[in-house]
């Protein structure tokens, strides 16, 4: 497997990431740019780009009010994304957890190279976890009056159970996604190869 997953986000992996995004923009650092893509009438802002190669933070991806066209105009606009700082998510960050899993999907999907550096390990990056959750949910069962023990009250939006099933999808394409097979179709392999 090559390391297109950095762990954990430290000086050290996030040095190596932005050395292997620089080598990827040909070591022309004066070119590497903002850039904005325009598309459903309105602004998607890159904060760094040089040809077909995107950097992106976590919170500029997952953070932010993001969706599916988002993440499908950078897979239409650039072959090889990298990703700084992503965190360990858990049912308590579901929001952030929701847009990872679909931005992780659209890439999947379009075959877009991803390298990132995250807080752990593709296969540790959801916990199942939740300090909050028992207690929102029961909040928001109240807000919308249902009782306890009833149908409603075993929804999804209450379990997690949705969630977790896309967690696993998802550390399934990350995985994938590092695998050489993967990234010899956007000649990533060779380069982080090359960093080790």
């Amino acid at each position: 497997m090559c390391p297109c997953l950095f762990s954990p986000n430290n000086l050290e992996n996030n040095q190596r990431l932005t050395a292997l995004f620089e080598r990827y923009c040909e070591g022309n650092t004066a070119a590497i740019k903002p850039r904005t893509l325009h598309f459903l009438g309105r602004d998607f802002l890159v904060p760094k780009a040089f040809k077909s190669v995107a950097w992106f933070t976590f919170s500029d991806l997952c953070r932010q009010p993001t969706s599916s066209a988002d993440y499908l105009e950078i897979c239409r606009h650039f072959e090889v994304v990298f990703i700084q700082d992503i965190p360990r998510l858990s049912l308590n960050t579901k929001t952030e957890a929701r847009r990872f899993i679909n931005l992780i999907d659209n890439f999947y999907d379009n075959r877009v190279g991803l390298v990132c550096s995250a807080e752990c390990p593709a296969d540790q990056l959801f916990s199942q976890q939740s300090h909050n959750s028992t207690e929102d949910a029961r909040m928001l069962m109240d807000d919308l009056q249902i009782q306890e023990g009833t149908v409603d009250a075993r929804a999804s939006i209450f379990t997690g159970e949705e969630e977790l099933f896309a967690y696993g999808r998802t550390v399934s394409r990350l995985i994938e996604m590092q695998s050489k097979a993967y990234l010899d179709e956007k000649s990533l392999a060779r380069d982080l190869l090359q960093d080790r």
